[in-house]
């Protein structure tokens, strides 16, 4: 094992002080010349294992949002707008056009209001959007929606099946599909 040098000087340094006292003081500087040292790894040892988990911890978000770091920031903040339905039905009668866009109530004729499909699609979206933002009456109502639904759902079936039992016990009559003469096309 070769020892290090060590070189050492020794520095004159004029102290001011009071003018009638001139004192010099000495000053020892050391430099220190460090010697190469050659370090075998344990890798099996848990100052390895630590220095690896180290590295492994999540690094702070550097994108808008928090994206993987290996994609470019300007890619990420490039997205994409808000959805928009297109589509259209058609409608063919009096009481579709009523079911789509509702009724209001006229109490001078005893008219009772009638909520569409317009109203149904908007007052279902405020509750998803309040249900989002974790609102139980919002949660439990829209609950309260998918089971009427189904019933509904099933229920209609139900009368699709009956009707289509009578139809087919009337062998000798025939029916088209009906149609109006001038349907009206309503974007969704």
């Amino acid at each position: 094992m070769a020892t290090d040098k060590i070189k050492t000087t020794t520095v004159k340094v004029k102290k001011k002080t009071a003018p009638k006292k001139k004192t010099t003081a000495s000053r020892l500087v050391t430099h220190i010349k460090p010697k190469a040292v050659e370090k075998k790894i344990d890798y099996s040892s848990a100052e390895y294992d630590a220095a690896f988990e180290e590295e492994d911890k999540p690094l702070p978000p550097s994108h808008e949002d928090n994206a993987d770091a290996l994609v470019m920031p300007n890619l990420v903040s490039n997205r994409p707008g808000p959805l928009r339905t297109r589509g259209n039905i058609i409608l063919h009668t009096r009481s579709a056009h009523r079911l789509f866009y509702g009724r209001q109530k006229n109490v001078a004729e005893g008219l009772q209001p009638i909520t569409g499909l317009v109203r149904f699609a908007l007052n279902m979206n405020q509750l998803s959007t309040l249900a989002a933002n974790n609102d139980p009456y919002a949660d439990a109502t829209l609950l309260t929606v998918e089971d009427k639904l189904s019933v509904t759902k099933k229920y209609v079936a139900m009368c699709i099946k009956e009707l289509e039992q009578v139809l087919d016990d009337m062998e000798d009559i025939t029916i088209d599909f009906h149609q109006s003469i001038k349907p009206i096309e309503v974007p969704l």
